[in-house]
């Protein structure tokens, strides 16, 4: 399927939408493989404003949890906070509203304040707590 878009509300909110140059539905596995996937996470408190971006090479839709795992030099940026995250493969739990960097998997985070290398991370979408 060429030009893949998606997107999810929670009620009447825009909570994420996730689009790809195309993507491969993989019915048994109940995934969806997307090309260049751009995920847009939109703030709880306001309608309709952006929260976070995040690109990468590749992705995967889980059809089940709606989990995305973005993989290959993903950048995923807190538009509000001025902060980007770089790392090689991420994780975005929606129904928790939680960012995962896979234990082992290394990660640069630069914000104002400066800049923070790490390995492992699990984080609110805002990259809070």
């Amino acid at each position: 399927m060429m030009e893949f878009k998606m997107a999810n509300y929670e009620g009447a909110r825009l909570a994420y939408s996730l689009e790809g140059r195309r993507a491969d539905l993989l019915e048994r596995q109940e995934t969806a493989l997307i090309d260049a996937p751009l995920l847009k996470i939109y703030q709880q408190e306001t309608q309709g404003k952006l929260l976070a971006e995040a690109r990468g090479a590749s992705g995967t839709l889980d059809l089940a949890t709606k989990n995305i795992v973005l993989e290959g030099s993903v950048v995923y940026h807190v538009i509000p906070r001025e902060q980007r995250l770089n790392t090689s493969k991420l994780i975005y739990r929606t129904a928790e509203h939680e960012m995962e960097v896979p234990e082992g998997t290394g990660y640069t985070l630069r914000t104002p304040q400066g800049t923070v290398d790490g390995s492992g991370l699990v984080a609110k979408e805002d990259l809070t707590q």
